[in-house]
C-alpha cells in the first residue's frame, strides 16, 4: 500500500515539471471565479443603488400627489394652466406643472428631483374628486 503512493508521487513530481501546469491552471481558475465574484458583487451594489433611487423617485411621486390633491379642491375654480408648486421633501423636491385643467381633471407634470440628483419626470391625470 505504501509502495503504491510513493509510486504515484513520483509519476506526479518527475523532474520535467510535470506537476506545474496542474498548478497553473488550478491557480489560473481560482483567480477566474475569485474576479467574477467581485465583479458580480460591485454590479450588485451598484443594482441596490439604482433600486433605492427609483423607490425614493416613486415616494416623491406619491407625497407630491397626495400633497396636490390636498391643495387643489380648494382653489378648484382659481386652477389655470401653468400654474407650479413645488413641495421639498426628506428625500427630494418635487415641482408640479398645471398642463390642463377643466372641472372633472388636472393633467399635472411632475419633476422630481431627488436628494442625490436624480431626476425624473412624468405627466399625470389627477381627478378632482
Amino acid at each position: 500500500m505504501r509502495r503504491h503512493s510513493v509510486l504515484r508521487i513520483r509519476k506526479l513530481s518527475n523532474k520535467n515539471g510535470f506537476i506545474f501546469p496542474y498548478v497553473a491552471f488550478i491557480a489560473v481558475l481560482v483567480l477566474v471565479s475569485i474576479t467574477g465574484s467581485i465583479q458580480i458583487y460591485q454590479n450588485n451594489i451598484k443594482m441596490t443603488h439604482y433600486d433605492e433611487e427609483q423607490l425614493k423617485i416613486e415616494t416623491l411621486f406619491q407625497m407630491g400627489k397626495a400633497q396636490i390633491k390636498q391643495e387643489l379642491p380648494s382653489q378648484s375654480s382659481s386652477i389655470s394652466t401653468l400654474d407650479q408648486y413645488t413641495y421639498t421633501f426628506p428625500y427630494g423636491t418635487v415641482k408640479i406643472i398645471v398642463l390642463l385643467a377643466n372641472q372633472s381633471s388636472v393633467t399635472v407634470e411632475f419633476n422630481i428631483t431627488t436628494s442625490e440628483n436624480s431626476i425624473h419626470t412624468t405627466v399625470t391625470n389627477i381627478p378632482l374628486n
